[in-house]
């Protein structure tokens, strides 16, 4: 599914992270990550032209995903913002959409889900 996109993966949970992280790359993306929103806020500025969608928990000790999402979006103003999140409260799910180039998928998700949910992304970026 994946071209070689970068896909930049910020999750707290390691067991998570890394559990992602390989639904990713079996998919053929490759995969940055970061435990927390500081680290991935410096991985954009450090990476961020190489990073083509952030992929974000919504519940992240200290800054949140949607506050991570804004602050990474203030350096690469164009980068597509993928929230996930386990937790019901449809509240703390930011605006997605194709005008915010972002979107929100809930855990628990398989691997197919996940790369149809970032492919699906992508395709709006590059539209």
């Amino acid at each position: 599914m994946g071209n070689g996109e970068t896909i930049l993966v910020v999750e707290d949970e390691a067991v998570v992270r890394a559990a992602v992280t390989g639904m990713l790359e079996l998919h053929g993306y490759q995969v940055r990550a970061a435990a927390n929103a500081d680290e991935a806020l410096r991985l954009v500025a450090r990476y961020g032209a190489e990073i083509d969608l952030v992929l974000t928990d919504l519940v992240l000790p200290g800054r949140d995903g949607r506050a991570s999402g804004d602050a990474i979006r203030d350096l690469v103003p164009e980068i597509g913002v993928l929230y996930m999140s386990g937790f019901a409260d449809c509240s703390a799910i930011p605006d997605v959409g194709r005008a915010t180039r972002s979107a929100f998928i809930a855990k628990p998700f398989t691997s197919e889900e996940l790369a149809g949910a970032v492919a699906s992304l992508l395709a709006i970026e590059r539209s």
